[in-house]
């Protein structure tokens, strides 16, 4: 075997390695959530409220999808891990001295985001369930929850890509019964909403 063999097979077995390794990154590549703290300015009891606290424990979800996944949710800079315009529309659609309905309106969220990605009906019905729990405990006026709902719904559908990924989950839960898991078996609403939301005594 010549020279000019046995260097090509070098640069060969070179290329071959460092795709290997650039793929391994890629698939691994899992950016951190960098918290902008400016959101605490917007509203100081996010920092000592422990309802908005455990919410802040959930934020690992997002954190865990892929790149591909986080894009479809779209930028996230706050400590709950949902997109920031969507935490924005929260900020402005609930009135600050109703922490109850902001915890719920998050949480939803957060379920939702949990479907992004997920190919499994029976999981994404999953965390279905537990987001319509979530809206339900939002006690706003039936009109401003209508126009939340819509605004929602644009902004979570804002370009082709996310608009495909959304209408993707809607397909699978087709056929799916949507019902309300607060994880208690109660009649009483309120009761479901202390359990669900962790304000039970």
């Amino acid at each position: 075997m010549n020279q000019k063999v046995i260097f090509l097979l070098a640069v060969l077995c070179i290329v071959v390695f460092t795709f290997h390794i650039t793929r391994e990154d890629k698939l691994h590549d899992k950016p951190q959530l960098k918290i902008d703290i400016s959101w605490t300015k917007k509203r100081p009891q996010f920092t000592n409220n422990v309802g908005f606290a455990r919410l802040a424990e959930s934020s690992t979800t997002y954190q865990n999808k892929t790149i591909t996944q986080q894009e479809l949710i779209g930028t996230v800079t706050n400590q709950f891990g949902i997109r920031d315009e969507v935490l924005e529309l929260i900020l402005t659609s609930i009135p600050e001295s109703d922490v109850r309905s902001t915890i719920a309106a998050i949480k939803m969220v957060q379920y939702d985001q949990m479907e992004v990605g997920i190919t499994d009906d029976m999981a994404i019905n999953k965390f279905a369930n537990k987001a319509a729990a979530a809206s339900s405990c939002i006690n706003i006026p039936m009109m401003d929850r209508y126009n939340f709902g819509q605004a929602y719904d644009k902004i979570i559908r804002d370009n082709s890509a996310r608009k495909a990924e959304w209408d993707r989950i809607e397909h699978l839960l087709n056929g799916h019964v949507i019902s309300n898991d607060y994880g208690i078996q109660s009649y009483d609403i309120k009761e479901q909403c202390d359990h669900f939301l962790g304000e039970s005594r």
